[in-house]
C-alpha cells in the first residue's frame, strides 16, 4: 500500500524545512504504532511517500490516523508505474494509460452519469512528455472508451505525478488538519469542560504546539475527576498529540478562604484571575511557553473587553485566546467536527457556574486590585497550589 502525503505549509519553511519534515515523519510513525503498523517513508518533491505492508482492510484506520496528524494538508492512496531505464517515456505512458482505463472500467460501472478530468504534475522535468500532452493522451483514450470529459467541473479527477523513478496516479484526496507538526513548544490550557475550552486547544495543536490541561473542580478528591467528561475531552485531543498531562485542583479551598470576603458581583472575575495566577505558577515551574483559554469576546458577562483585561491583572505570562473572534455557531460546529461536543454538553458542575449568577460586566482593574489587597492573595495561591496533583493521560479517542 502506497500513500502520498502533501504537507503544504512546511514547504515554505526555507532552511528550516528539513526540521519540520523530520518532525512530521516522526509523528506519522508514532501514530501508526498505535495500530501496530510499520512503514517506510520516502521524501519526494515536497511530499512524503508512505509504504505500508498491510492489506486494504486497514484503509479506514489509516485514513482516520492521517486526518488527525498536525502538518498534513492532504493525502491519497496511490498506485505506481516504474520508470525503467530501458523503457522510453512513451512506453511508460502507454502502460500508465492502459492501467488507468482498466481500473476505471472496473471501478465505475455506471460511467454514463460521471465526468472525468486529468491533472498531471511533471515534477521530474527530464520526462520528455509535458503535462498538457499527458492530459491529452490519457483523455483521448478515456473518450474512446465512452468516458465523459469535463475539464472544469468533473466529478472524478485523475491525478498523475511524474517523478524521477516512477509515475504515481490516484483518483481521490483526503484532507488533513493542515498546520505544522508537533514539537513547536508546549502550553497550558484552562479546561472547564464547556464547549469553548474543549475547542480552543485544537487551534493551538494544529500549529504544532503541545497542549496540557489545568482543571479546577468541585469534588472532594482530585482522582474523582478521572471518571468524568474531563478525561473524555482530553482523550479527544490525544488523537492529535499522543498523550496529555492533566493538573487538578479542588475548588473548596478557594471557596472557604474567600467566603464573604469578595462582593458577589466581582467574585467571578476574581476567581478567573486566581485561576490564571495558578496557571502562571505552573507554567513557570513546569516550563510552559504560554497559557491558553477558551475566552470568546462578549459571549458571556465575564468576557467583555474590560473583564478580560481585569481577569488578566498582574499576569505576566503570555495568554493565548484562539477563539477570541469566533461566534458561538462557529465554535459549536468545530466542536462537533472534532467530536468534543458530545462531552462538552454533558451535565457537569463546573466552578464558574456556582459562583456569581449576575457578575459585573465592566469590572475595573483598579477594583480587582482593591479586592485582592484586602485578602491574603499570595497565601491563597500557595495554599491551593499545595493541593495540585498531576496525571498523565495516554488513552485516546477518534
Amino acid at each position: 500500500m502506497l500513500i502520498l502525503v502533501h504537507y503544504g505549509e512546511i514547504a515554505l519553511k526555507g532552511k528550516n524545512r528539513k526540521f519540520f519534515e523530520n518532525m512530521l515523519v516522526e509523528n506519522i510513525k508514532k501514530a501508526f504504532k498505535r495500530i501496530n503498523l510499520d512503514l517506510k517513508v520516502k521524501k519526494v518533491n515536497s511530499q512524503l511517500l508512505l509504504k505500508i505492508e498491510k492489506e486494504e482492510k486497514e484503509r479506514d484506520k489509516i485514513i482516520l490516523i492521517l486526518k488527525n496528524i498536525p502538518g498534513i494538508y492532504d493525502f491519497s492512496f496511490v498506485k505506481k508505474i516504474e520508470r525503467k531505464k530501458n523503457s522510453s517515456d512513451k512506453k511508460v505512458l502507454e502502460e500508465l494509460r492502459k492501467k488507468i482505463i482498466e481500473e476505471l472500467k472496473e471501478k465505475y460501472k455506471d460511467k454514463e452519469t460521471l465526468t472525468f478530468s486529468i491533472i498531471t504534475k511533471r515534477s521530474d522535468k527530464s520526462f520528455t512528455i509535458k503535462s498538457p500532452e499527458v492530459n491529452s493522451y490519457i483523455g483521448e483514450e478515456l473518450y474512446n472508451n465512452n468516458f465523459k470529459i469535463d475539464i472544469k467541473n468533473s466529478k472524478i479527477k485523475i491525478y498523475i505525478r511524474i517523478l524521477k523513478d516512477e509515475i504515481l496516479y490516484y483518483y481521490e484526496k483526503y484532507y488533513g488538519m493542515k498546520g505544522l507538526p508537533l514539537k513547536q513548544g508546549k502550553v497550558l490550557c484552562l479546561l472547564s469542560g464547556g464547549i469553548d475550552s474543549s475547542v480552543a486547544p485544537y487551534y493551538i495543536i494544529r500549529r504544532g504546539v503541545k497542549v496540557d490541561f489545568l482543571h479546577f473542580h468541585t469534588f472532594k478528591e482530585n482522582s474523582l475527576v478521572l471518571n468524568t467528561k474531563i478525561k473524555s475531552i482530553i482523550k479527544i485531543f490525544n488523537k492529535y498529540q499522543f498523550e496529555s498531562k492533566l493538573y487538578l485542583i479542588p475548588y473548596h479551598e478557594y471557596q472557604l478562604s474567600t467566603f464573604n470576603k469578595i462582593p458577589e458581583r466581582y467574585d467571578l472575575v476574581v476567581f478567573k484571575n486566581f485561576m490564571l495566577k495558578i496557571a502562571e505558577k505552573i507554567a513557570l515551574e513546569k516550563g510552559y511557553d504560554a497559557i491558553i483559554t477558551g475566552d470568546n469576546l462578549g459571549q458571556v458577562a465575564s468576557q467583555t473587553l474590560e473583564n478580560i483585561r481585569s481577569t488578566s491583572f498582574n499576569i505576566r505570562h503570555t495568554i493565548l485566546r484562539p477563539l477570541i473572534g469566533f461566534d458561538k455557531e462557529e465554535i459549536i460546529k468545530k466542536a462537533k467536527e472534532i467530536n468534543s461536543y458530545k462531552y462538552a454538553i454533558e451535565d457537569y458542575k463546573d466552578c464558574c457556574s456556582i459562583i456569581s449568577k449576575k457578575p459585573h460586566t465592566r469590572v475595573k482593574v483598579e477594583k480587582i486590585k482593591e479586592i485582592i489587597e484586602k485578602i491574603d492573595y499570595k497565601k491563597l495561591i500557595e495554599d491551593n497550589y499545595k493541593l495540585l496533583e498531576e496525571y498523565t493521560i495516554k488513552e485516546y479517542e477518534y
